[in-house]
């Protein structure tokens, strides 16, 4: 009695254990095609926004993943104040840089940079809040990777942090 297989292959091409380990390979492959199509249509890899708090004083809203050329903002919100004392926003250079920010609203009163660091100077609110929004536009041959980088905000002696960290993705 002769054993017919139960793998369909072509004379002369492939015999019937190749043959399956090609049919394992492409289950293989589908499987792996429908994770990534999946994991995209979630929205885990694409572009998506971070926030990053120092208590309920200090929020940062910040892009946590994004890509090379795509537009940037980050959101510095500082609640509790003081309402009479100017404020200052203390942000790496190499945020500003890594994420092309160019522009402030509003616009700080004074600017001024000790190397490292660049400090923005806010009049005094007269509140006891203030939001800044910085936005621009990342480079098309921005740096690929994760960095990290701390807000400080500082009003009348006292000192907030908040840490953020953002993914440049191809």
């Amino acid at each position: 009695m002769t054993r017919v297989s139960e793998v369909p292959t072509l004379a002369e091409v492939a015999d019937v254990d190749q043959a399956r380990r090609a049919r394992r390979w492409r289950r293989v492959g589908v499987t792996l095609l429908t994770l990534v199509v999946a994991a995209a249509c979630l929205g885990l890899l694409g572009p998506r926004e971070g926030t990053a708090t120092d208590g309920d004083r200090l929020t940062v809203a910040y892009p946590q993943v994004t890509r090379s050329g795509s537009d940037s903002a980050l959101t510095i919100e500082a609640k509790g104040v003081s309402a009479d004392a100017p404020l200052s926003v203390e942000i790496p250079h190499e945020a500003f840089e890594r994420l092309g920010l160019e522009t402030m609203t509003p616009a700080p009163t004074a600017e001024s940079s000790d190397g490292d660091t660049v400090r923005l100077t806010f009049e005094a609110p007269g509140a006891d809040e203030l939001s800044v929004d910085l936005s621009g536009r990342l480079g098309t041959r921005s740096t690929l990777g994760t960095f990290t980088f701390d807000v400080r905000v500082t009003s009348a002696g006292e000192e907030l942090t908040a840490s953020a960290r953002t993914w440049v993705l191809p």
